[in-house]
């Protein structure tokens, strides 16, 4: 009998001392919920197309799209290796890796478009928040626009503390030039697909969150609670209506983040499971 095809996105090879698995979320499977983080066990074989991989275990099979591989997957070495340890030639190789290559430029692109359309026509400034539950940290992506002037970013900074983990984008340790360098945000991640900003710094006109996941996210910020749908991208400001959940706290200031960085519960962990 045939192995089930299930589908893998935002994944990413694991290499290990004597063979390799390959680590995402995993749709179309019964036994996980739609979007779980799993990693697999053995690859045994693989095949490819201009595309996507399939990559075979010993009891599954993964469609692995070369426009959802995770922005941490690195530089395609691992692919390539893989490739070639499981018998495609040079030239076969080459032109896969090509392929990919070209997948993930695009598919980035695309992105940026989707997050642009999302901003007022009429605003020269701006900055999107781009969020998933997908992602173990939640974040997805950030575009900051000035006039004529567009960044778009897949960097975030990871600290993994004792108790809690936080998220930096943008201006961290001071280190970024350009457009990063006009904004810092902190935050820190939730179970129940919620954040917690901990420091919103912004010279660059209105603040949008967007979420691409498939879950609603909550997020804490200077200008209150909001809930933002899948799929909405929703301005946040003092004034903004639309998809606020509360106002911030009666009196509060900048040192209520500094309370909430103390009391606030353990930081989100995705669970993960290896299949067969």
């Amino acid at each position: 009998m045939d192995n089930p095809v299930y589908e893998l996105k935002n994944w990413q090879l694991q290499s290990y001392t004597d063979w390799i698995g390959i680590s995402g979320n995993v749709y179309g499977n019964p036994k996980f919920e739609e979007g779980f983080f799993i990693n697999t066990s053995r690859i045994e074989s693989v095949e490819a197309d201009e595309k996507a991989f399939l990559m075979h275990t010993h009891n599954s099979v993964y469609h692995c799209s070369f426009e959802t591989r995770s922005r941490d997957a690195g530089e395609g070495f691992e692919e390539l290796e893989l490739l070639t340890r499981m018998g495609f030639d040079a030239e076969k190789a080459k032109a896969v890796m090509r392929s990919l290559e070209y997948s993930v430029r695009e598919a980035r692109r695309k992105h940026e478009e989707t997050l642009l359309s999302g901003i007022s026509a009429n605003e020269e400034n701006a900055v999107i928040i781009d969020l998933t539950s997908e992602d173990e940290y939640y974040f997805s992506a950030v575009e900051v626009k000035r006039g004529e002037e567009k960044l778009f970013s897949e960097v975030r900074n990871v600290h993994v503390g004792q108790t809690q983990n936080s998220v930096e984008v943008g201006n961290t340790y001071g280190e970024n030039e350009g457009l990063l360098s006009e904004i810092r945000f902190c935050y820190i991640p939730h179970s129940g697909n919620r954040i917690d900003f901990t420091e919103w710094t912004s010279d660059l006109g209105t603040v949008y969150i967007h979420n691409n996941g498939l879950m609603p996210m909550e997020a804490d910020t200077p200008c209150g609670r909001f809930v933002i749908p899948p799929g909405k991208c929703y301005p946040i400001t003092q004034d903004s209506q639309i998809g606020r959940l509360s106002d911030i706290d009666p009196g509060s200031t900048e040192e209520i983040f500094n309370t909430r960085i103390e009391d606030s519960a353990i930081g989100r962990m995705t669970n993960r499971k290896t299949p067969e």
